[in-house]
């Protein structure tokens, strides 16, 4: 890399992202009470993981939509703040008594997430979030099994580490439409019921004005983010990033409009100068390649 004989290539684009992070199944306790949802937002401290774990690589996913048009400019920020969720929870009847350790109700049973199922190695990161939450008087206990997905596509959990794919025109009807909300094998997984969505969502599948689909759609961003139904995890600022040997020719865009990691097979050929220059480096280790910028913001993202 530091000879230019492999480039370090980061796009920005417009490739569409999803909504991910850790989903509430709202439908059941204690998980159907808004104010613990929220105050579970305030509770993973994500800015840890991305300088422990991420090497500040990434950022926070703040919408149904993000990285577009479609997300709503003024959604709620879930930023780590212990002392603001414990006020939700002791709204929602979770209190510390002096001495104890856990947060407990008014029958005397402890704040405890039985079965977090996570896939094997995702402890690394979600122990974290087990420390975070112990930190408060909140006992989660993850379960490492093959197909947590599984589980979560037949309503048997209460916390589910995940997401979605976005897309371009998304449709939102699926994740977010109450008809949904108690369904399997749906990806309404939170249950999300809530009929100023339903209306705007019947309202958005029948327009055909760009400008007005935007508009719609960052309105339910506004409101579905204000139910609480996810834990925002993190995403890529960019559309793709790659390290490449330095034969290719590559179009001044890099992967197009909304193009991902298939975009190069398709869009990139083999530059047969910088071929020949790349074998012949490789013969003498003192050789060195021009090194081309990193970052390649063919639409001024960052601006």
């Amino acid at each position: 890399i530091e000879r230019g004989l492999i480039q370090r290539k980061k796009y920005l684009n417009f490739a569409p992202a999803g909504v991910g992070g850790i989903a509430f199944n709202s439908l059941e306790e204690p998980f159907d009470n808004i104010k613990v949802r929220e105050a579970f937002c305030h509770l993973w401290d994500v800015e840890k993981l991305m300088d422990k774990l991420f090497f500040n690589e990434y950022v926070r996913k703040n919408s149904y939509f993000p990285r577009s048009k479609y997300q709503h400019p003024d959604n709620p920020i879930q930023e780590y703040n212990p002392e603001y969720a414990l006020e939700l929870l002791n709204e929602a009847g979770w209190n510390k008594k002096d001495g104890e350790s856990w947060l407990t109700n008014s029958e005397g049973e402890i704040f405890e997430i039985e079965e977090f199922h996570i896939y094997q190695g995702w402890d690394r990161i979600l122990n974290y979030f087990v420390q975070d939450l112990e930190a408060i008087g909140i006992k989660l206990n993850l379960v490492v099994i093959q197909n947590p997905f599984e589980m979560a596509m037949n309503r048997k959990f209460k916390l589910y580490n995940g997401g979605w794919v976005g897309s371009l025109l998304p449709s939102p009807e699926g994740m977010l439409h109450s008809k949904y909300s108690e369904k399997l094998d749906v990806t309404n997984i939170t249950g999300m019921a809530n009929p100023h969505i339903d209306t705007l969502i019947e309202e958005y599948n029948l327009n055909w004005n760009m400008d007005e689909r935007i508009r719609i759609l960052q309105k339910i961003d506004s409101i579905a983010t204000r139910e609480y139904h996810w834990i925002f995890s993190w995403g890529a600022p960019y559309g793709y990033r790659c390290l490449n040997w330095n034969k290719f020719g590559i179009p001044e865009n890099g992967v197009g409009y909304s193009g991902g990691w298939l975009a190069p097979i398709s869009m990139w050929w083999i530059d047969l100068d910088k071929k020949e220059a790349l074998l012949n480096a490789k013969k003498d280790g003192s050789t060195k390649l021009p090194i081309e910028n990193e970052i390649v913001d063919f639409w001024n993202n960052l601006k």
